[in-house]
């Protein structure tokens, strides 16, 4: 294409169409390829503004927390937020602290003593900014300190602010090694002070008494400044040597940290909740050793942590820090990975991947190309349809309230569902007519209920907002698969048509598995409990030898293919 003519800006394209063109039209057409020229530099960091619908499955996620810190008001919550690197999870992390530092906002008809309506104090953490501290969970330990001072302060609760920094700054530094650095610059202050008074009482010349006063001088100065300096060095540390004058100067550090940690909580009288990022970016050896820390020093305080991580990476961290245990301790369907990502975490969530719409609106937006006024429409949109799916109290009529829709306004309305599916109400009523039913699919576990509950709340959320419309009940069914063996979930994900399986028999002679190399895949399929999960029945109580289907053709090829693609929930 030949240049622009000098002086007119246009190129042998743009003459062509004037000549074609009307003259509106090729003032239409230049002035949209001037945007195009002029696109600007598109930003990479987490989103302020919700432009890809994460908002609501953050302030589902938040509602469910609100809810489990008033179930266990008293006990810490540690929840898993993963996706690959890229997937949104600190975008979302962004909107969850937005919807917990504010007081909670009930739908009508909601039980407010049900949830934990006050504001959450929030801290956020980069735990790869600090991957060259040891231990890792040192510096969260000054992040939530500084934090909270921060927060007190702006909340202007000065008095209570400078009382707990007190107590974490002389716990700090109350050490046997800090007594120890001390010493040494007092003694010299002490033993100047001494010499000075010697001198002084000894009689000579106007000679020696100036150098008397000299040497007192110089003494009581040398020793000032030496005070200082190691003052100033034990009181302000760097991380690192805060940290290991800390756990060398102690008898029982872990122990008299925890205590103090808990009464530190106590003393605030408002929830807290740590936001943890970027821990995918570390380092093998600092992720477990980081989550361990936050086990064992967090086991009594009632602060509420989300860690996002890519889930991969967070398991092959403990894999390789284990890696000696693997043989004996790994399960069929879950590999020693995922068995300490089950006992790090209470609940484990995925970031729901993206639907096309939602992608070609946000590229529209970054351009620049969306129409004058959309977004202030999509806002209108958003509070009318959450304040009609606000008055449905049931699962069935929210999620149907959501199919009845047009398609210019269904979005908003699967978004307003997520939401109101999230509140205890609904929740409740979930647990009671629906979940029930699958209890005898579940691991013999007292937790195994609640992590149900939560697993397949977030799953429906993606559902919906996804607007798949999955039949609930094999929704459930695929949440129960994700928890229970993880690597079949995967595997099903990107095979579903190997769920054929099922129908050669758990005594089949085919020992290749389903696919080539996938023998661990093979045995699963062969296995009674998992069969029964993808079939979806329980035996009967009364009568053991008998089957019941509570979920008419279990998981079948059509609903894994719907599936397929989708990050699973555990």
């Amino acid at each position: 294409m030949e240049p622009s003519e000098p002086g007119t800006g246009l190129d042998d394209r743009d003459r062509a169409l004037e000549r074609i063109l009307s003259e509106d039209g090729f003032r239409l057409w230049r002035r949209r390829s001037q945007q195009f020229d002029s696109t600007p530099t598109v930003s990479d960091t987490p989103a302020q503004q919700d432009e890809l619908g994460r908002a609501a499955f953050a302030e589902a996620l938040a509602r469910r927390i609100r809810a489990m810190r008033a179930g266990e008001p008293d006990a810490p919550l540690l929840i898993h937020l993963h996706g690959p690197w890229g997937s949104g999870k600190t975008s979302i992390l962004n909107f969850m602290r937005d919807v917990l530092a504010e007081r909670h906002k009930p739908f009508p008809g909601e039980g407010g003593d049900a949830v934990a309506e006050e504001p959450f104090l929030t801290v956020d953490f980069n735990a790869w900014q600090y991957q060259h501290v040891n231990p890792p969970w040192w510096p969260l330990l000054g992040a939530v300190s500084s934090q909270v001072f921060r927060s007190l302060i702006a909340q202007g609760d000065v008095l209570r602010a400078f009382g707990l920094v007190l107590r974490r700054f002389l716990f700090k530094i109350w050490t046997v090694n800090s007594l120890k650095l001390l010493a040494g610059p007092v003694a010299i202050l002490i033993g100047a002070i001494l010499v000075g008074w010697a001198l002084k009482e000894s009689p000579g010349t106007e000679f020696l008494k100036d150098l008397k006063s000299l040497a007192g001088a110089i003494g009581i100065v040398g020793g000032l400044f030496a005070a200082c300096v190691t003052f100033f060095g034990v009181l302000f540390p760097k991380p690192e040597e805060a940290a290991a004058r800390y756990v060398g100067g102690r008898n029982d550090p872990l122990l008299r940290l925890q205590r103090h940690i808990e009464r530190f909580v106590k003393r605030l009288s408002v929830p807290v909740v740590i936001l943890v990022d970027d821990l995918d970016r570390c380092d093998s050896e600092f992720v477990v050793r980081f989550l361990e820390g936050v086990q064992t020093l967090f086991r009594a305080a009632p602060i509420v942590f989300v860690v996002a991580a890519d889930r991969k990476w967070v398991h092959r961290s403990f894999e390789r820090v284990y890696e000696d245990f693997t043989p004996s301790v790994a399960e069929p369907g879950k590999p020693l990975g995922f068995l300490f990502l089950e006992k790090t975490f209470q609940m484990s969530v995925a970031v729901p991947p993206l639907r096309r719409e939602d992608q070609e609106q946000y590229l529209r937006v970054m351009l620049g190309l969306a129409p004058a006024g959309e977004q202030a429409r999509e806002k209108e949109k958003q509070e009318d349809a959450r304040e009609s799916v606000g008055q449905f109290a049931t699962e069935g009529d929210i999620v149907r309230s959501v199919g009845e829709q047009s398609a210019d306004v269904r979005s908003a309305f699967a978004r307003a569902a997520v939401v109101r599916l999230a509140a205890p109400d609904v929740e409740l009523q979930v647990t009671r007519h629906r979940l029930a039913k699958f209890g005898p699919l579940l691991e013999p576990n007292p937790r195994a209920m609640k992590r149900l509950v939560m697993a397949y709340g977030m799953n429906q959320a993606t559902d919906l907002l996804l607007e798949q419309f999955t039949d609930l009940d094999k929704l459930a069914l695929w949440t129960i698969l994700s928890m229970r063996w993880p690597i079949l979930a995967e595997w099903l994900e990107a095979h579903p048509e190997d769920i054929a399986r099922l129908e050669m028999g758990p005594d089949s002679g085919d020992e290749e598995g389903v696919a080539t190399g996938a023998v661990e895949i093979d045995k699963l399929f062969r296995t009674a409990e998992v069969r029964d999960v993808l079939r979806g029945r329980v035996r009967d109580r009364t009568d053991p030898s008998r089957m019941i289907e509570v979920v008419p053709g279990g998981l079948d090829h059509n609903t894994l293919t719907a599936l397929s693609g989708r990050a699973s929930t555990r």
